[in-house]
C-alpha cells in the first residue's frame, strides 16, 4: 500500500467512525468519497490537496448528518448503563471468585481402617464436598458470563437504535441467545449456583435471575426489529 493509499484509508475510516448513519448509508458514502478522490487524483490533483479541500472528517460527517437528518441514528445514553454494568459484573465476579476459592479450600479427611495387626486400608473422605464446590464454581461462572453477554447485547441494541440493519440485530440475537443458554444451564445442574438479585416488597421477597431476564428481553427486541427491518427492505 502506497503512502497516498494509506492517507485515503485513514481519512475514510475516520469519516466512517464519525458518521451516525445506518451501515448501508455509511458504505455508500465511503464508496462515493473514495471514487471522488481517485477521479480527482487522475485529473492531476494530489491527495493532500483533495483532502484539504474536502475538509476534516468531522466537518464532512456534519454535512452528511444535515443532508440525511431523517436517517441519523440517535444512540440512547442508556447504553452506557449496560456498559458500566458489564464492567461491574466482571469486577464483582472476580472478587467473589477469590473469596469463594479461599473459603472453600478444604483438606480431605483421612480415616485409617485397621484391626489388631495395624492399619489395613486408608479411606479418603470429602469427595462429595469437592464435587459440590466444583459444581457451584462452574455454574457460577456460566451465570456470570451469561449476564455479561446480555449486557453487551443490550449495549449494542441501544447503540444501534431503531435504525440498525439486519446484520447488527443478528449480532444482538446471537449474543443474547448464547447468554440465555449459559444463564439457564445452572438451573439444571445439581448444586448449581445462579447469579440472582433479591428484592424486598413488603413482607414478600422476590428473587430474579438478571441474566435470564436481560437476555430474553434483548433477544425478543432484536428479533422483532430484525423482522421489521426485513419487511421494510422487501417493500
Amino acid at each position: 500500500m502506497t503512502e497516498e493509499q494509506k492517507k485515503i484509508k485513514r481519512y475514510v475510516n475516520a469519516l466512517e467512525r464519525r458518521l451516525k448513519l445506518p451501515l448501508k448509508l455509511k458504505v455508500r458514502i465511503n464508496e462515493d468519497i473514495g471514487t471522488e478522490i481517485h477521479l480527482r487524483m487522475e485529473a492531476g490533483e494530489s491527495v493532500d490537496e483533495i483532502l484539504e479541500e474536502m475538509g476534516s472528517p468531522e466537518a464532512v460527517a456534519e454535512r452528511f448528518h444535515e443532508e440525511y437528518a431523517e436517517y441519523v441514528v440517535k444512540k440512547s445514553p442508556i447504553r452506557f448503563l449496560f456498559l458500566g454494568l458489564a464492567a461491574f459484573i466482571i469486577i464483582a465476579a472476580v472478587l467473589f471468585g477469590i473469596v469463594f476459592a479461599q473459603s472453600h479450600q478444604t483438606e480431605p479427611s483421612i480415616s485409617i481402617i485397621g484391626g489388631a495387626d495395624g492399619p489395613t486400608s486408608i479411606f479418603i473422605a470429602g469427595k462429595t464436598e469437592n464435587e459440590t464446590n466444583r459444581n457451584v464454581w462452574n455454574t457460577y461462572w456460566m451465570s456470570v458470563v451469561g449476564l455479561f453477554l446480555g449486557c453487551i447485547a443490550a449495549y449494542l441494541m441501544a447503540s444501534y437504535g431503531k435504525r440498525g440493519d439486519r446484520k447488527q440485530y443478528m449480532k444482538c440475537i446471537l449474543l443474547s441467545a448464547a447468554g440465555l443458554i449459559l444463564s439457564f444451564i445452572p438451573f439444571f445442574i445439581p448444586d448449581g449456583h445462579v447469579v440472582q438479585w433479591s428484592f424486598g416488597v413488603g413482607m414478600t421477597g422476590i428473587t430474579v435471575a438478571p441474566g435470564v431476564i436481560l437476555n430474553l428481553v434483548v433477544l425478543v427486541m432484536a428479533w422483532i426489529r430484525m423482522r421489521k427491518k426485513r419487511g421494510d427492505d422487501i417493500r
